[in-house]
């Protein structure tokens, strides 16, 4: 279904929500590559 915008507001208010979401995902993805690294830093130092 395409649902045409036509008011300026509604339109931002998607576009945030769709940024929103965006962010989200990047920060999830983000504190998954980071905890990874973590884990094989403390697994490496602990192998000495």
């Amino acid at each position: 279904m395409v649902k045409f915008i036509n008011d300026e507001d509604e339109a931002q208010k998607y576009f945030d929500a769709f940024r929103n979401e965006q962010a989200a995902n990047e920060t999830e993805i983000f504190s998954e590559r980071v905890s990874y690294e973590l884990l094989r830093c403390i697994d490496s130092s602990l192998k000495g």
